[in-house]
C-alpha cells in the first residue's frame, strides 16, 4: 500500500463535502466507496471531493469515481472534483465512457456549480 488515505465529510447546504488526503488505491478504495455510498442514498447524491491533498488514483479506483458520478447524475446530483492533478484528470478523460468527472478550482466553486443546474427529476 502507499499510502493511507483519509476521508473527512461535511454538508454545505444540500451537498456533501468530501475531503480527501493521501493516496486512492484498490486496498482503501472501500472506505471512499462507502463514503461515497452513504452520501448518495442517506443525505444528497451532489457530493463535492476535494482532492487537493490526493497523493495518487489507481486507473481502476478512477474508472469507479466514474461510475459513482454517472449515477449520481441518473439520481439528480453529481460528483464534482477540487484540486484533482492534470495528470488525473487526462486519464480520467480517456477512461471515461458515462461522461466526464466535472473539475473545479475551489470547493466553492464546485458547491455554487450545483444551484446553477437546471433540476432533475428522478422516477
Amino acid at each position: 500500500m502507499m499510502h493511507d488515505l483519509h476521508v473527512e465529510t461535511r454538508a454545505v447546504d444540500d451537498v456533501e463535502i468530501l475531503t480527501l488526503s493521501g493516496a486512492i488505491e484498490q486496498l482503501n478504495f472501500a472506505d471512499l466507496a462507502g463514503a461515497i455510498g452513504r452520501s448518495m442514498h442517506e443525505r444528497s447524491a451532489r457530493i463535492v471531493l476535494d482532492c487537493t491533498n490526493v497523493t495518487y488514483i489507481g486507473s481502476t479506483q478512477l474508472r469507479e469515481l466514474l461510475e459513482f458520478a454517472a449515477y449520481a447524475r441518473t439520481r439528480g446530483g453529481d460528483i464534482k472534483c477540487v484540486g484533482l492533478a492534470p495528470a488525473i484528470r487526462h486519464v480520467a478523460a480517456l477512461i471515461s465512457t458515462n461522461g466526464e468527472l466535472d473539475c473545479h478550482a475551489s470547493v466553492l466553486d464546485a458547491v455554487a456549480s450545483f444551484s446553477a443546474e437546471p433540476a432533475h427529476i428522478t422516477a
